[in-house]
C-alpha cells in the first residue's frame, strides 16, 4: 500500500490563488420559507413541564429553549431568540398565581420573564443556574428561586419583591453550605412560608433534606428530620399540614453521584407521612411513595417515579380520598403511553434534572400531571389514571411523528435521488431514521441488538447515525455509520476504545441492515462517507473517513481499504462527472485526488486548516476547518467547501480546487447545498450549536442565494433560533429543503421561489 499511495504536501499558497471579494449582502428576502419540523418526537433531555394559570402547558428543553402548547400537548411552538431569549438550556419555570401571560424560564445563566405568554422576554436577572421559581399566591409581587452560582455549584434562596423584575439573595440563615436545591414551594395562605427540598439534580447533589422558613426565607429550619425526602406538598387550606414522601438514597457527601448509584432500596421501600405541627413531627399513613399532589384535607394522589415498571405492583397512581385510612390504586403504568420506544426502562427514565421534576402537578389544577421522563413529555388530564405521550404521535403502525415538541441533534441527512418521497435521517441518541412519504411519517430502524450490540442501544432503542447515504439509482439501497454510545463527549482511549462504529448496508429501505464494515478498524470516528454515481449501478465506489484517514470500497462497500493515511480529514466527495476526482477536508484542510484516491494532494487555502484537540469529533468543539464538501451537480470541477472557524466560511472552486473563491464568510458555517435543477440556488447553513445548545447573534441559521453567492437572502422564516447545518434539497418538479435545526431537529420547507 506504500507504494500506491504518494502524498504530496505542498504548501497552498504557492498552488492556490483566491479570488478576493467582499461580503456580499444579505438582501430582504424574495420569498418566504415555510418551514416545518419534522422529526419523530422528543429525544436529548426534557427537564421539566409544567403549566400556566390559564393552561398554557409548557415543556423545558435542555438544546432548544422553551416549548409551547395552547391544545393540551397536542400541537408545540417554540420560544427562543426570535423572542428574546438568549440560553437554550432551560431548568425550570415559574407561574404567576392568576395572570397565565406572566411566567417565568429558569435558565442555566438566570431567569427571564414574560407578559405576553411568551411573545416576548427580558431577562431580568443575569446570573446563576435556577433549579426552580415560586411565586406567591397571595401575593404575586412575592416570589423565590432556587439559584446556583454554577451548574455545579451548591445553592441559596434569592427573593423578589417587585413581581420578578429584580431578584437578591435572602439571608438563608441555617441553610446549609452545601445544598443543591430541588424543589421551592410558598404556602397558599401565606407569602412567608416556604419550604425547600434539596436532593440530586443533573448537575449536583445534596442530601435530600426538607427545609422551612416562616419569614420569607431569613431563617431555615430543618423538618422531617430522620426522613430522606423523595417530594413534599401542603394542603392548601391550612399553614400547618404538610405531607412528605420517603425514600433510601446513597448520600452526597462527596458531591455528584450517578444516577444509577443515588436511589437505594426496591420497590418495597419508601412511604407516606403528614405532618400537622407544622413539620415539628410526621406520622406515616401509608406505604405509598412518589409526587404528591394535595386537592384538599382528604385527596390526595401519589404518583410513583423510582420504579414506573410494569413488574412492579406499587407502580402507578395512588389515591385516597379519607385522608390517607384507605388507598386505591386507580392508575397502572401499563396505561402509560411509551411513544415510539418498546423499553419501558428507556421510556420511563427519571428526569434528568431531579425526582421531582419527572413528575409534577399541575398548580392550578389538581387533576392534571405532566411528566418529563427522560426524552419525552407526559400529561395526564384524568388525575393520575392514564398518562399519555405528548411528544409524538402514531400516524400509522410504527411510524410517528412528532407533536412539534423536539430537543435533538443529528449530523447525517439524505434525500434519495431514486425517490425523492424518502428522506434518510441519522441522530444523535435516536439513531436512523427513514420517511417514506416525505417527511410526514418516520420509522426507527436499526441494525439487531442481539447479533450486533456494539452500535445499538440494549433492545435496539437507538445509538448514534454519524454518517448517510443512499443509492442515486437503486431505491431503497442506503449505507450508514452507526456507533452504540455518546459521540465527542470523552476524548479518554479507553473509551474511544471500547465504541466501535461499523458500516451497515440496506436494500430496503432501512427495513433491515447488514454488516458492512470488512477492512475497517474500530474506532468511533466514522464520517465522510460519499458514493462515486459514475460508478457501476450494482458494483459501487465508496469512499469514509475514519479516524481521519481515507478508506474505500470498490465493490459496494462489503470491504474496504485504505488509501490514505492523514489523520484529520472527515469529510468527501466525488465530481458528479468524472470518478477520479475525489475531494477530503477536515482540520487538515481541502485535498484532491485526480486518480480515484491513489495519489492526494492538499489543493486548499492555508485557512481551511484548523485545530482539533484531543479525540472529539468534529461535531464538538474546539474543532476547525472543512466541514462540508458538496459538488456540483451540473458543472464538472465545480466544488462547494464549508470551513467552520474564525473568518472562514463558504468557498467554491471552478477548477477542481486550484483556485477558489470565498464567496461568504462566516465563523460558524456548517452546511452547503445546491439545487440539482439550477446551480445559481444555493443554500448554505451556519450555527456554532451542533452536538450541544448554545446561542450567539453571529449565527446566521439559513441563507440563500439565486445568482451562484453574489447576493444572499436570509430563509429563517419563523424559526425560533438561526440554526442550521447539513443540508440537501430534492432532485423532483417541486423541490424541497431538509435541514438539521439543532435542538428542534429537522426542518424542511418547499424552495418558494421557480427554480428552473
Amino acid at each position: 500500500m506504500k507504494n500506491k499511495i504518494l502524498l504530496i504536501v505542498m504548501l497552498s499558497f504557492l498552488v492556490t490563488a483566491c479570488t478576493a471579494t467582499s461580503q456580499p449582502e444579505i438582501k430582504p428576502p424574495t420569498g418566504k420559507h415555510i418551514w416545518t419540523r419534522t422529526n419523530p418526537g422528543g429525544g436529548g433531555a426534557i427537564a421539566t413541564v409544567g403549566a400556566t394559570a390559564s393552561g398554557t402547558i409548557l415543556s423545558a428543553s435542555d438544546l432548544s429553549g422553551v416549548y409551547r402548547s395552547f391544545d393540551g400537548g397536542k400541537s408545540w411552538d417554540v420560544l427562543g431568540a426570535r423572542q428574546g431569549l438568549t440560553e437554550t438550556h432551560i431548568a425550570s419555570f415559574g407561574f404567576h398565581p392568576s395572570d397565565g401571560n406572566t411566567f417565568f424560564v429558569g435558565s442555566g445563566w438566570g431567569i427571564y420573564k414574560t407578559t405576553d405568554g411568551g411573545e416576548h422576554f427580558k431577562f431580568v436577572h443575569k446570573d446563576g443556574y435556577i433549579e426552580g421559581i415560586v411565586i406567591a399566591p397571595t401575593n404575586p409581587q412575592i416570589g423565590y428561586m432556587a439559584y446556583h452560582e454554577d451548574w455545579d455549584t451548591y445553592g441559596s434562596v434569592y427573593k423578589t419583591s417587585d413581581g420578578g423584575d429584580s431578584w437578591h439573595a435572602v439571608a438563608g440563615q441555617n441553610l446549609p453550605d452545601n445544598v443543591r436545591l430541588v424543589k421551592l414551594l410558598v404556602h397558599p395562605k401565606d407569602e412567608n412560608l416556604v419550604y425547600a427540598l434539596a436532593g440530586r439534580t443533573r448537575w449536583g447533589c445534596s442530601d435530600p433534606y426538607l427545609f422551612k422558613s416562616a419569614d420569607g426565607g431569613v431563617k431555615w429550619q430543618r423538618v422531617a428530620k430522620g426522613i430522606l425526602v423523595l417530594d413534599m406538598d401542603i394542603d392548601p387550606n391550612d399553614t400547618k399540614t404538610l405531607f412528605v414522601s420517603s425514600f433510601e438514597a446513597k448520600h452526597c457527601s462527596k458531591g455528584n453521584i450517578p444516577e444509577d448509584d443515588y436511589i437505594l432500596g426496591d420497590e418495597n421501600t419508601g412511604g407516606f407521612y403528614k405532618s400537622t405541627d407544622a413539620g415539628a413531627s410526621f406520622k406515616k399513613i401509608g406505604e405509598q411513595t412518589g409526587i404528591i399532589s394535595v386537592k384538599d384535607a382528604k385527596t390526595i394522589r401519589i404518583v410513583e417515579v423510582l420504579y414506573p415498571y410494569d413488574w412492579n405492583d406499587n407502580a402507578g397512581t395512588w389515591e385516597t380520598k379519607d385522608a390517607g385510612k384507605t388507598w386505591q390504586h386507580v392508575g397502572l403504568v401499563t396505561n402509560w403511553q411509551k411513544g415510539w420506544v418498546s423499553n419501558q426502562y428507556f421510556a420511563f427514565a427519571q428526569s434528568f434534572n431531579g425526582l421531582t421534576k419527572t413528575i409534577k402537578k399541575d398548580l392550578f389544577n389538581p387533576e392534571q400531571f405532566y411528566g418529563s421522563f427522560g426524552q419525552w413529555a407526559w400529561s395526564s388530564f384524568d388525575a393520575g389514571k392514564t398518562f399519555k405521550n405528548i411528544s409524538a404521535k402514531e400516524i400509522s403502525p410504527e411510524h410517528w411523528q412528532s407533536t412539534g415538541m423536539d430537543n435533538i441533534n443529528g449530523h447525517a441527512i439524505e434525500i434519495s435521488e431514486a425517490n425523492p418521497d424518502v428522506i434518510y435521517m441519522g441522530s444523535y441518541d435516536l439513531g436512523f431514521w427513514t420517511s417514506r412519504d416525505r417527511g410526514k411519517s418516520w420509522k426507527r430502524t436499526l441494525p439487531d441488538h442481539k447479533k450486533y450490540p456494539k452500535y445499538v442501544w440494549s433492545e435496539g432503542q437507538g445509538g448514534n447515525v454519524t454518517a448517510v447515504i443512499s443509492d442515486p439509482k437503486r431505491a431503497g439501497v442506503v449505507w450508514a455509520a452507526f456507533h452504540r454510545d455518546g459521540i465527542g463527549n470523552d476524548d479518554s482511549s479507553e473509551y474511544i476504545k471500547n465504541n466501535d462504529s461499523a458500516i451497515f448496508k440496506t436494500s430496503n429501505y432501512a427495513e433491515s441492515w447488514q454488516k458492512a464494515n470488512n477492512g475497517l478498524p474500530a474506532t468511533i470516528m466514522y464520517y465522510g462517507l460519499s458514493l462515486d454515481i459514475n460508478s457501476p449501478v450494482n458494483n459501487r465506489v465508496l469512499y469514509l473517513t475514519v479516524n481521519g484517514d481515507i478508506y474505500k470500497s470498490v465493490n459496494d462497500g462489503n470491504s474496504w481499504s485504505q488509501i490514505l493515511k492523514n489523520g484529520g480529514l472527515k469529510f468527501t466527495a466525488v465530481d458528479n462527472f468524472d470518478g477520479n476526482l475525489v475531494y477530503a477536508g477536515g482540520e487538515s484542510g481541502f485535498w484532491r485526488s485526480t486518480d480515484a484516491g491513489k495519489t492526494w494532494l492538499e489543493v486548499g487555502l492555508p485557512e481551511m486548516r484548523g485545530s482539533f484537540v484531543g479525540n472529539f469529533l468534529p461535531t464538538h468543539d474546539p474543532w476547525e476547518g472543512v466541514f462540508d464538501i458538496v459538488t456540483d451537480p451540473n458543472f464538472k470541477n465545480r466544488v462547494y467547501a464549508i470551513v467552520y472557524g474564525k473568518g472562514k466560511g463558504l468557498y467554491r472552486s471552478d477548477d477542481a480546487g486550484k483556485t477558489w473563491q470565498h464567496i461568504y464568510s462566516n465563523d460558524y458555517m456548517r452546511g452547503v447545498a445546491i439545487a440539482p435543477a439550477n446551480s445559481d440556488i444555493v443554500y448554505a447553513g451556519s450555527t456554532g450549536a451542533y452536538f450541544s445548545g448554545g446561542y450567539d447573534k453571529d449565527y446566521l441559521g439559513v441563507i440563500y442565494s439565486r445568482d451562484g453567492g453574489k447576493t444572499w437572502n436570509f430563509a429563517n422564516d419563523g424559526m425560533a433560533w438561526t440554526y442550521a447545518g447539513k443540508m440537501d434539497i430534492s432532485n423532483d418538479n417541486k423541490p424541497y429543503i431538509i435541514l438539521w435545526s439543532p435542538g428542534t431537529g429537522m426542518q424542511m420547507a418547499d424552495l418558494p421561489f421557480k427554480v428552473k
